[in-house]
């Protein structure tokens, strides 16, 4: 995942985090995707750094068919709606398990991101 600093200072106290949840079920039962590899802690003014994670469920077995995958940047300054921190009545530590509330959530905060993927 690409996270991009779009300010004129930099970014401090950067992290990510990302979920992935199958897409045929309802309500949706979100896994956390564990950090795969070194995860930077800051970006540059107008920088992109990159966060890996692992695409392996809470058993450890890769994902496979169809998933929702979530993903999260924040920064000190900068939070997203969904993280503890920012102190609004839809953070959490786990996404919305509604399709409506997971769509609305992502759609009003560019800190989130969402893709549904067919892992092979």
């Amino acid at each position: 995942m690409s996270v991009h600093n779009r300010g004129q200072r930099r970014a401090l106290a950067v992290g990510a985090r990302a979920w992935a949840a199958p897409a045929d079920t309802a309500p949706l039962q979100w896994q956390p995707l564990s950090a795969s590899g070194a995860q930077p802690n800051a970006v540059g003014e107008a920088g992109v750094v990159q966060f890996k994670f692992a695409a392996k469920d809470s058993s450890g077995e890769p994902l496979a068919g169809p998933w929702y995958v979530l993903v999260e940047a924040n920064c000190r300054d900068d939070r997203a709606n969904l993280h503890p921190d920012a102190g609004l009545p839809c953070s959490s530590d786990r996404p919305p398990s509604g399709r409506r509330e997971l769509i609305d959530l992502v759609a009003n905060d560019n800190n989130l991101g969402l893709r549904r993927i067919d892992f092979g």
